[in-house]
C-alpha cells in the first residue's frame, strides 16, 4: 500500500511523463509502474505480484490505460530489459559491473559480514552505503545478497 499512497502524493510529472510518450498501452503502464517503483525502492519489481492492486489502478487511470493491459507485459522480456536500462539512465544509475561487485564484496567483508548474516540486512547496508556515497552504480535486484554471501565465503577462506 505504501506504493499507492506515495503515488497519490507524488504523481508522474514533467520529465517522467515525457518518458511515457510514444508508448503503447501495456508498455506505457508497465513502464510508469516500474519508474515509480524504482524511485521508491531503488530496485525494479520482480513482476506484477509485487505491485499492489491499488497502485496499478491509480497509475492506469493516470496514464489512461486499462489495468487489464498489464497482463500482456512480459516482465523478463527484451522490452522490460530496455525499460530498466532507460529508467536507470533517467535516475543517473547504471548496472554494476564485475569491478563494482568486487569492490562491494570487499567492503561488505570488511564492514558488514562479521556483524550481519541475514541477506536482506546485508543488502540494505550495501544500498544504504551506495546511496550515502552517491555511487553511480546501483546493484541489480538480489545482487547485494549474493555479494554478501560471496564476501562471507572470502572471509572464511582468509588465513587467520
Amino acid at each position: 500500500m505504501a506504493v499507492a499512497r506515495t503515488l497519490d502524493e507524488d504523481e508522474l510529472v514533467g520529465d517522467e511523463l515525457a518518458l511515457l510518450s510514444n508508448r503503447r498501452a501495456p508498455t506505457k503502464l508497465a513502464f510508469a509502474l516500474m519508474l515509480r517503483f524504482y524511485a521508491l525502492h531503488g530496485r525494479f519489481p520482480k513482476g506484477r505480484h509485487e505491485l499492489p492492486d491499488q497502485a496499478v489502478g491509480y497509475v492506469a487511470r493516470l496514464v489512461k490505460v486499462s489495468e487489464a493491459d498489464l497482463a500482456l507485459y512480459e516482465w523478463d522480456g527484451r522490452t522490460s530489459k530496455e525499460h530498466r536500462s532507460e529508467i536507470r539512465r533517467y535516475f543517473g544509475f547504471r548496472e554494476c559491473g564485475l569491478a563494482d561487485s568486487d569492490k562491494a564484496a570487499l567492503w561488505l567483508a570488511a564492514n558488514v559480514c562479521d556483524k550481519e548474516r541475514q541477506a536482506d540486512r546485508v543488502r540494505e547496508a550495501l544500498l544504504d552505503t551506495c546511496g550515502r556515497r552517491s555511487s553511480n552504480s546501483l546493484l541489480r535486484t538480489g545482487s547485494a545478497a549474493s555479494l554478501g554471501r560471496r564476501s562471507a565465503r572470502r572471509r572464511r577462506r582468509r588465513p587467520r
